[in-house]
């Protein structure tokens, strides 16, 4: 059980860090160029004007097809955001403290938005949730507008008062750098939970927006904001191939991938089918929520298997094993300590008493707690001159599946 929850753990930092990837690489590169953007030529620099808002469209775009609101209403903020920083002072002409009190009120509405929107749930945009969150947005740009033309309001006690004296926070007014510190350390928590894409993908663009808002650059504006929308639309295509590829409850590619997969193989390869013995009848005994922990651990298992194999969730409670290069022999033994480590990996179930909080000391284990062992069958083939196609090669794994279950179980058949 140990070695499970630290395989899980290792799985899961090596997920964070493949999502955490490109959005890195994008920030770094924003920084670079901000360092070294006295070598962009003038057309360049123009380019950097309208490039944000370029990538904000794209990427409302395809929050909307892909009913992404969670990304979707950060980049209507984003694009509001950027507008009034840049045309606004051209349409209505404002004084200096002005656009430093405009400046610093983006400053605290676009990490609070982020961090609001980054926990709401997928409801749809022409719904009555998402009839809301428009009107949240518009009533924030009315604040903003009256905030800016009543400056002794507590808004503006609240961004330019001083909370402790202390010089370490002259170079910012004290309310913006708590607000937006508590905004980004909030969406840090809620992120290194089990974090997702779209969560990876705010946090970098809450550092990336705020940040440049107090550099009174015009163009660390653009770049940074840049790298913003092209962080998002990243975040979309990520989460969109998550969603198509990925089976969700356990973490394996799913069937569609596994179609893909198979349209590749050439020469030699090997596949085996994989079924959970007597699933339906534990199902019915313990429960679907057990059940689904189950299907959970068993996937971790096929997720390690080695020899090249890579694993799939076919349906279920099968699951399909591609062994590209492979023949047969060379796979069998894999799979037997597939098979092996599975039937030795304690699932314990906990009773409807167990306490909530660990107990200080030591006490009784609760008598309604089990440990259960799960078993797995498995049917291989590969390809040879009766099966030719890997169509023709998962019909003959399948074959020898049933062969397996019809031996007792708990065992590979060719």
């Amino acid at each position: 059980m140990a070695t499970w929850k630290g395989s899980i753990k290792l799985k899961a930092l090596k997920t964070l860090l493949k999502k955490a990837f490109f959005p890195t690489a994008i920030i770094s590169a924003a920084i670079y160029i901000y360092l070294k953007h006295d070598i962009l030529s003038p057309q360049t620099l123009k380019l950097m004007a309208y490039l944000p808002f370029i990538l904000f469209f794209i990427g409302l775009t395809l929050s909307l097809r892909f009913n992404k609101s969670r990304i979707f209403y950060p980049l209507i903020i984003l694009t509001i955001c950027l507008f009034s920083l840049t045309y606004l002072p051209e349409i209505i002409p404002l004084h200096l403290p002005d656009q430093q009190l405009l400046q610093m009120l983006l400053g605290v509405i676009i990490p609070i938005n982020i961090f609001v929107f980054s926990i709401l749930k997928e409801r749809g945009f022409f719904t009555l949730w998402g009839i809301i969150k428009f009107a949240v947005v518009g009533g924030q740009l009315y604040a903003a507008v009256w905030i800016l033309n009543h400056p002794s309001h507590i808004a503006y006690q609240i961004i330019y008062g001083e909370l402790i004296n202390y010089s370490l926070y002259a170079v910012l007014p004290q309310g913006v750098l708590l607000i937006s510190t508590a905004a980004f350390v909030a969406l840090l928590i809620k992120g290194s939970f089990l974090p997702s894409y779209a969560d990876v993908g705010l946090i970098f663009t809450m550092a990336a927006t705020v940040v440049p808002l107090h550099l009174k650059s015009e163009t660390a504006l653009m770049i940074f904001f840049a790298a913003a929308g092209l962080t998002l639309i990243i975040t979309i295509i990520q989460d969109s191939y998550r969603m198509s590829y990925i089976d969700e409850l356990t973490g394996l590619l799913g069937r569609r991938a596994l179609r893909e997969e198979l349209l590749k193989l050439s020469g030699s390869y090997t596949i085996a089918m994989v079924d959970i013995d007597f699933f339906k009848k534990f199902n019915d005994k313990h429960g679907h929520d057990v059940g689904d922990e189950v299907l959970r651990m068993v996937a971790s298992c096929l997720s390690e298997v080695a020899g090249g194999g890579k694993s799939f969730r076919y349906g279920g409670e099968e699951f399909t094993i591609l062994f590209p290069g492979k023949e047969i022999a060379a796979a069998v033994p894999h799979l037997e300590s597939l098979r092996e480590t599975v039937a030795k990996r304690a699932f314990v179930v906990r009773g409807k008493d167990r306490p909530k909080k660990k107990p200080k000391t030591a006490g009784k284990a609760s008598s309604a707690a089990k440990k259960l062992y799960v078993t797995i069958s498995i049917g291989v083939a590969m390809k040879d001159k009766n099966n030719k196609s890997p169509q023709e090669v998962m019909k003959s794994a399948d074959k020898a599946l049933y062969r397996a279950k019809n031996k007792g179980r708990n065992c590979v058949s060719k």
